[in-house]
Protein backbone atom coordinates (compact mmCIF):
# COMPACT_ATOMS: atom_id res chain seq x y z
CA UNK A 1 0.00 0.00 0.00
CA UNK A 2 1.43 3.34 -1.04
CA UNK A 3 1.71 6.01 1.60
CA UNK A 4 0.40 9.54 1.36
CA UNK A 5 3.16 11.85 0.07
CA UNK A 6 4.83 14.47 2.25
CA UNK A 7 5.46 17.99 1.02
CA UNK A 8 9.19 17.30 1.30
CA UNK A 9 9.17 14.20 -0.94
CA UNK A 10 11.29 14.32 -4.08
CA UNK A 11 9.37 14.67 -7.33
CA UNK A 12 9.92 12.30 -10.25
CA UNK A 13 11.91 15.01 -12.02
CA UNK A 14 14.10 15.65 -8.97
CA UNK A 15 14.70 11.96 -8.41
CA UNK A 16 15.68 11.44 -12.06
CA UNK A 17 18.52 13.94 -11.58
CA UNK A 18 20.20 12.05 -8.74
CA UNK A 19 19.06 8.47 -9.36
CA UNK A 20 22.03 7.63 -11.66
CA UNK A 21 24.50 8.73 -8.97
CA UNK A 22 22.70 6.82 -6.21
CA UNK A 23 22.37 3.69 -8.37
CA UNK A 24 26.04 3.78 -9.38
CA UNK A 25 27.06 4.19 -5.74
CA UNK A 26 24.93 1.21 -4.70
CA UNK A 27 26.33 -1.03 -7.45
CA UNK A 28 29.88 -0.13 -6.48
CA UNK A 29 29.12 -0.72 -2.81
CA UNK A 30 27.57 -4.15 -3.51
CA UNK A 31 30.54 -5.14 -5.67
CA UNK A 32 32.93 -4.32 -2.80
CA UNK A 33 30.88 -6.09 -0.14
CA UNK A 34 31.71 -9.62 1.02
CA UNK A 35 28.11 -10.89 0.78
CA UNK A 36 26.97 -9.11 -2.37
CA UNK A 37 23.61 -8.41 -0.75
CA UNK A 38 22.07 -5.26 -2.29
CA UNK A 39 19.69 -4.78 0.65
CA UNK A 40 15.95 -4.30 0.55
CA UNK A 41 15.69 -0.59 1.39
CA UNK A 42 14.21 1.71 -1.26
CA UNK A 43 16.87 4.40 -1.72
CA UNK A 44 14.36 6.93 -3.00
CA UNK A 45 12.44 6.54 0.25
CA UNK A 46 15.73 6.98 2.13
CA UNK A 47 16.24 10.26 0.27
CA UNK A 48 12.66 11.28 1.12
CA UNK A 49 13.32 10.53 4.79
CA UNK A 50 16.47 12.67 4.72
CA UNK A 51 14.58 15.52 3.06
CA UNK A 52 11.87 15.26 5.72
CA UNK A 53 14.40 15.26 8.56
CA UNK A 54 16.31 18.18 7.06
CA UNK A 55 13.18 20.28 6.52
CA UNK A 56 11.47 19.61 9.85
CA UNK A 57 14.60 19.36 12.02
CA UNK A 58 13.25 16.34 13.88
CA UNK A 59 15.54 13.83 15.58
CA UNK A 60 16.32 10.54 13.86
CA UNK A 61 14.20 8.26 16.01
CA UNK A 62 10.91 10.24 15.64
CA UNK A 63 10.88 9.87 11.84
CA UNK A 64 7.33 9.00 10.67
CA UNK A 65 6.49 5.30 10.65
CA UNK A 66 5.52 5.30 6.97
CA UNK A 67 9.08 6.30 6.03
CA UNK A 68 11.99 3.86 6.35
CA UNK A 69 13.13 3.15 9.90
CA UNK A 70 15.54 5.68 11.33
CA UNK A 71 18.44 3.20 11.63
CA UNK A 72 18.83 2.42 7.88
CA UNK A 73 18.20 6.09 7.06
CA UNK A 74 21.01 7.17 9.38
CA UNK A 75 23.16 4.29 8.09
CA UNK A 76 22.88 5.46 4.48
CA UNK A 77 23.31 9.09 5.52
CA UNK A 78 26.61 8.17 7.20
CA UNK A 79 27.82 6.08 4.25
CA UNK A 80 26.98 8.77 1.72
CA UNK A 81 28.90 11.35 3.73
CA UNK A 82 31.91 9.04 4.08
CA UNK A 83 31.94 8.14 0.39
CA UNK A 84 31.35 11.74 -0.74
CA UNK A 85 28.10 10.94 -2.55
CA UNK A 86 26.35 13.91 -0.96
CA UNK A 87 29.04 16.23 -2.34
CA UNK A 88 28.79 14.73 -5.83
CA UNK A 89 25.03 15.22 -5.82
CA UNK A 90 25.40 18.81 -4.65
CA UNK A 91 28.00 19.56 -7.35
CA UNK A 92 25.87 18.04 -10.12
CA UNK A 93 22.84 20.08 -9.08
CA UNK A 94 24.90 23.26 -8.71
CA UNK A 95 26.36 22.87 -12.20
CA UNK A 96 22.93 22.28 -13.72
CA UNK A 97 21.51 25.40 -12.08
CA UNK A 98 24.44 27.45 -13.39
CA UNK A 99 23.97 26.08 -16.91
CA UNK A 100 20.28 27.01 -16.85
CA UNK A 101 21.34 30.52 -15.84
CA UNK A 102 23.63 30.59 -18.92
CA UNK A 103 26.81 30.61 -16.87
CA UNK A 104 29.95 28.54 -17.05
CA UNK A 105 29.92 25.30 -15.10
CA UNK A 106 32.66 26.50 -12.74
CA UNK A 107 32.43 29.95 -11.15
CA UNK A 108 35.22 32.47 -11.63
CA UNK A 109 34.23 34.34 -8.44
CA UNK A 110 33.20 33.21 -4.97
CA UNK A 111 31.93 35.28 -2.05
CA UNK A 112 32.83 34.24 1.49
CA UNK A 113 31.49 35.34 4.86
CA UNK A 114 31.37 34.05 8.43
CA UNK A 115 28.90 34.27 11.29
CA UNK A 116 29.33 33.43 14.98
CA UNK A 117 26.33 31.71 16.54
CA UNK A 118 25.46 30.35 19.97
CA UNK A 119 25.18 26.60 20.44
CA UNK A 120 23.11 24.29 22.61
CA UNK A 121 24.19 23.54 26.16
CA UNK A 122 25.22 19.96 25.37
CA UNK A 123 27.72 20.81 22.62
CA UNK A 124 31.29 19.79 23.60
CA UNK A 125 33.38 22.74 24.75
CA UNK A 126 36.33 21.47 22.72
CA UNK A 127 34.46 22.47 19.54
CA UNK A 128 33.33 25.90 20.73
CA UNK A 129 34.98 29.18 21.67
CA UNK A 130 34.42 32.89 22.23
CA UNK A 131 34.39 35.36 19.37
CA UNK A 132 36.72 38.07 20.68
CA UNK A 133 35.13 40.76 18.51
CA UNK A 134 31.42 39.99 18.83
CA UNK A 135 31.71 38.46 22.31
CA UNK A 136 29.59 35.53 21.11
CA UNK A 137 30.27 32.11 22.65
CA UNK A 138 29.72 29.16 20.34
CA UNK A 139 30.81 28.30 16.83
CA UNK A 140 31.76 30.20 13.72
CA UNK A 141 30.21 29.03 10.47
CA UNK A 142 31.47 30.13 7.11
CA UNK A 143 30.03 29.91 3.62
CA UNK A 144 31.48 30.35 0.16
CA UNK A 145 28.91 30.99 -2.58
CA UNK A 146 28.94 31.98 -6.23
CA UNK A 147 27.13 35.02 -7.63
CA UNK A 148 23.90 32.98 -7.81
CA UNK A 149 24.11 32.17 -4.11
CA UNK A 150 24.93 28.49 -4.73
CA UNK A 151 27.16 26.98 -2.06
CA UNK A 152 30.71 26.03 -3.03
CA UNK A 153 32.16 25.59 0.47
CA UNK A 154 31.10 25.23 4.10
CA UNK A 155 33.21 25.27 7.24
CA UNK A 156 32.33 25.18 10.96
CA UNK A 157 34.95 26.22 13.51
CA UNK A 158 35.04 27.35 17.14
CA UNK A 159 33.92 30.97 17.42
CA UNK A 160 37.40 31.82 18.70
CA UNK A 161 38.94 30.96 15.30
CA UNK A 162 40.16 33.92 13.24
CA UNK A 163 38.26 34.81 10.08
CA UNK A 164 41.45 34.19 8.10
CA UNK A 165 41.39 30.54 9.14
CA UNK A 166 37.82 30.16 7.94
CA UNK A 167 38.57 32.05 4.73
CA UNK A 168 41.55 29.86 3.85
CA UNK A 169 39.53 26.70 4.47
CA UNK A 170 36.66 27.99 2.32
CA UNK A 171 38.96 28.96 -0.54
CA UNK A 172 40.64 25.55 -0.40
CA UNK A 173 37.22 23.91 -0.72
CA UNK A 174 36.26 26.18 -3.60
CA UNK A 175 39.46 25.34 -5.48
CA UNK A 176 39.07 21.62 -4.80
CA UNK A 177 35.42 21.39 -5.79
CA UNK A 178 34.94 23.90 -8.57
CA UNK A 179 38.06 26.02 -9.00
CA UNK A 180 40.38 23.60 -10.76
CA UNK A 181 39.29 24.81 -14.16
CA UNK A 182 39.47 28.41 -12.98
CA UNK A 183 42.98 27.84 -11.63
CA UNK A 184 43.96 26.20 -14.90
CA UNK A 185 42.50 29.06 -16.94
CA UNK A 186 44.46 31.54 -14.79
CA UNK A 187 47.68 29.69 -15.68
CA UNK A 188 46.68 29.68 -19.34
CA UNK A 189 45.94 33.40 -19.11
CA UNK A 190 49.45 34.07 -17.76
CA UNK A 191 51.04 32.09 -20.59
CA UNK A 192 49.03 34.01 -23.18
CA UNK A 193 50.01 37.37 -21.68
CA UNK A 194 53.64 36.22 -21.79
CA UNK A 195 53.20 35.48 -25.51
CA UNK A 196 51.94 39.04 -26.08
CA UNK A 197 55.02 40.41 -24.31
CA UNK A 198 57.35 38.24 -26.41
CA UNK A 199 55.75 39.35 -29.70
CA UNK A 200 54.65 42.96 -29.07
CA UNK A 201 53.73 43.69 -32.70
CA UNK A 202 52.05 40.39 -33.56
CA UNK A 203 48.28 40.06 -33.92
CA UNK A 204 46.80 37.02 -32.15
CA UNK A 205 43.48 35.25 -32.06
CA UNK A 206 42.66 33.42 -28.83
CA UNK A 207 42.14 30.04 -30.50
CA UNK A 208 45.38 30.42 -32.48
CA UNK A 209 47.20 31.19 -29.24
CA UNK A 210 45.81 28.05 -27.64
CA UNK A 211 46.94 25.93 -30.58
CA UNK A 212 50.35 27.64 -30.65
CA UNK A 213 50.89 26.92 -26.94
CA UNK A 214 49.58 23.35 -27.26
CA UNK A 215 46.59 23.96 -25.00
CA UNK A 216 43.22 22.16 -25.21
CA UNK A 217 40.81 24.34 -27.17
CA UNK A 218 37.64 23.73 -25.16
CA UNK A 219 35.07 26.48 -25.58
CA UNK A 220 34.57 27.40 -21.86
CA UNK A 221 38.30 28.10 -21.32
CA UNK A 222 38.50 30.13 -24.52
CA UNK A 223 35.48 32.21 -23.52
CA UNK A 224 37.00 32.95 -20.10
CA UNK A 225 40.31 34.00 -21.67
CA UNK A 226 38.54 36.11 -24.30
CA UNK A 227 36.64 38.01 -21.61
CA UNK A 228 39.86 38.63 -19.68
CA UNK A 229 41.62 39.92 -22.77
CA UNK A 230 38.66 42.22 -23.39
CA UNK A 231 39.24 43.66 -19.94
CA UNK A 232 42.88 44.37 -20.86
CA UNK A 233 41.65 46.14 -24.01
CA UNK A 234 39.41 48.38 -21.92
CA UNK A 235 42.34 49.10 -19.61
CA UNK A 236 44.45 50.20 -22.59
CA UNK A 237 47.03 47.41 -22.31
CA UNK A 238 45.92 45.62 -25.49
CA UNK A 239 44.22 46.78 -28.66
CA UNK A 240 41.93 45.08 -31.18
CA UNK A 241 42.93 45.71 -34.81
CA UNK A 242 39.99 43.52 -35.92
CA UNK A 243 37.15 41.37 -34.64
CA UNK A 244 38.50 38.64 -32.38
CA UNK A 245 42.08 39.91 -32.82
CA UNK A 246 44.33 41.13 -30.02
CA UNK A 247 47.64 42.95 -30.06
CA UNK A 248 49.85 44.49 -27.42
CA UNK A 249 49.42 48.26 -27.44
CA UNK A 250 52.61 50.13 -28.28
CA UNK A 251 53.24 53.76 -27.49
Amino acid sequence: MERMPYATDSSDEQWSLIEPLVTAWKQERVARSTTGDPGSCDLREVVNALLYQNRTGCQWRPLPHDLPAWSPVFYYFTLWRQDGLDQRIQEILRCQVRERARRLEDPSLVIIDTQSVRVAAGVPKTTTGLDANKKTPGRKRGLAVDVLGLITGVVVLPASAHDNEAGIALLDQAVERCGLRAAQSATVYQRIVTAFNEYPGKVFRVRDLYEHLGLPTDEPSINVTRSRLGRLVRQGLLEQPGRGQYQKRTY
